[in-house]
């Protein structure tokens, strides 16, 4: 039991921080910078989801970290205890997992998806050769402005988790 609990922690350990941080970081740096440097930022945004392995990253982070998580907690809680869940610890590693579980939800419903689409649209422009088209313009202004949204509740919702998680093993009651 001590090697699976070691491992499920280091894997949620780095991965949670790989995923917290990479959200802190594009939500409260990139993310304005980048709607602030209009076409060009786009472009940016559509280079970092197309040339690299970011949202790719990001997923497998989520999961990782979720998945991970969510043994634990079912280990430590003795298999869902309810006097173990009425603890300070109990509480606060549920209302992590939670938030941390909304969180993966957002990622792959809002951020994923519309990474996904903004990305072809892109592609179309592209080999269009011309400037988007109204229709396409205002779906891209759409995708982007769900993606700010989604990075905003994601890097919340994160942050909830990471101060639920900090303090889970400190709130006796």
């Amino acid at each position: 039991m001590r090697w699976e609990i070691l491992l499920l922690r280091i894997v949620h350990i780095f991965s949670g921080v790989f995923w917290a941080g990479a959200a802190f970081l594009f939500a409260g740096f990139i993310e304005p910078v980048v709607r602030q440097s209009g076409p060009e930022g786009g472009r940016f945004v559509q280079r970092l989801s197309s040339q690299t392995r970011y949202p790719v990253f990001m997923g497998i982070a989520a999961i990782l970290a979720t998945t991970s998580g969510l043994w634990m907690f079912w280990i430590d809680s003795g298999h869902l205890n309810s006097a173990w869940l009425a603890t300070g610890t109990g509480l606060a590693l549920a209302t992590g997992g939670v938030c941390g579980t909304i969180a993966a939800v957002i990622g792959f419903t809002v951020q994923f998806r519309s990474t996904t689409r903004l990305e072809v649209l892109g592609k179309t422009v592209q080999a269009s050769g011309a400037p988007p088209t109204p229709a396409q313009a205002h779906e891209i202004q759409i995708l982007q402005g769900r993606l700010r949204a989604g990075g905003r509740w994601l890097a919340l919702l994160l942050a909830i988790t990471v101060l639920a998680m900090a303090s889970a093993r400190y709130l006796i009651f």
